[in-house]
C-alpha cells in the first residue's frame, strides 16, 4: 500500500508542478512553497516504502529541484534564487502563525481535535528548521550548480544538468536535514538507513522527473513565451 501511494503521489505532484508552471514564474514559486510547507508538515512521519524506513516528506521535497531547475532553465539563476527565499519566507511564516494556533485554548467540542492537531505541530519547529537549513544550503548549490553546468553545455544536455546537480544536492540534503531533524530522536542506526534511503529515493523522483522538464521546455514554456512576446507587441 506505502509503494502505490509513494508512486501516486509522486505522478500527483508532478502534474502539479506542470500545471503550475503554465502560470510561470509566479506558478513556480507557488509550487516551491507548497511543498516545503509539506515538507515542514509530514517530515517527521516515518514510513516503510520498499522496505526501508523514510519519510513522507521525501516526496515533496524532491519535486522541489525539479520546480527550481525549471526556474533556472527558462528565467535564469537569479529568478530561481530569489523563489527560494520567497518560499523559505512563506514557510517561516506558517510554522510561525501555527504556533499561535497551538496556543488557543481549545472548545471540549473539539477535544480530540485540538490534541491531533497539537501532536502533528509539536515536532512541527524542530523538522522545519531541518528543512529550512538544509533547503538554503542545498537549493543554493542546487541551483548554481545547474547554472554552471548549462554555462557549460548550453541549451544541451538538458538531462545531464539536473541529475548531476539533483544527484549532488539530495547527498548534501540527506545528510544536513536527518541529522537536525532525527539525531538522538531515533536510533543511529535507523536514522542512517533514512539518510540513505532519503537520498535515493529523492535521486529518483529527480530521475523521474527528468522527462518533465523537456516537457515544460518544449511545450509550456514554448507557449508562455509566444504570449509574453504577443503582450510585448
Amino acid at each position: 500500500m506505502n509503494e502505490a501511494l509513494f508512486v501516486a503521489a509522486i505522478l500527483v505532484n508532478l502534474l502539479f508542478i506542470a500545471l503550475a508552471a503554465r502560470f510561470g514564474r509566479v506558478g513556480l514559486v507557488l509550487a516551491m512553497a507548497v511543498n516545503l510547507i509539506l515538507v515542514s508538515t509530514f517530515a517527521p512521519k516515518l514510513v516503510t516504502v520498499f522496505g526501508f524506513v523514510s519519510n513522507v516528506g521525501n516526496i515533496f521535497y524532491g519535486s522541489l529541484f525539479i520546480a527550481a531547475n525549471i526556474l533556472v532553465e527558462r528565467y535564469g539563476t537569479k529568478a530561481a534564487f530569489t523563489a527560494i527565499w520567497m518560499s523559505f519566507a512563506g514557510n517561516i511564516f506558517f510554522v510561525v502563525m501555527s504556533q499561535f494556533a497551538l496556543r488557543f485554548i481549545g472548545e471540549t467540542q473539539s477535544l480530540a481535535t485540538n490534541d491531533a492537531i497539537s501532536t502533528v505541530f509539536a515536532s512541527a519547529p524542530r523538522t522545519a528548521l531541518a528543512s529550512v537549513v538544509a533547503y538554503l544550503l542545498v537549493q543554493h548549490f542546487n541551483v548554481w550548480l545547474y547554472s554552471f553546468v548549462k554555462a557549460k553545455t548550453g541549451e544541451r544536455l538538458l538531462w545531464l544538468r539536473h541529475i548531476s546537480s539533483t544527484t549532488t544536492s539530495q547527498l548534501l540534503d540527506s545528510v544536513i536535514f536527518f541529522s537536525i531533524a532525527f539525531y538522538a530522536v531515533i536510533p543511529n542506526n535507523i536514522l542512517v538507513e533514512a539518510m540513505i534511503v532519503g537520498f535515493v529515493l529523492k535521486t529518483a523522483i529527480g530521475v523521474v522527473g527528468t522527462p518533465l522538464l523537456y516537457f515544460v521546455r518544449l511545450f509550456i514554456m514554448s507557449e508562455i513565451q509566444e504570449k509574453e512576446d504577443g503582450y510585448v507587441t
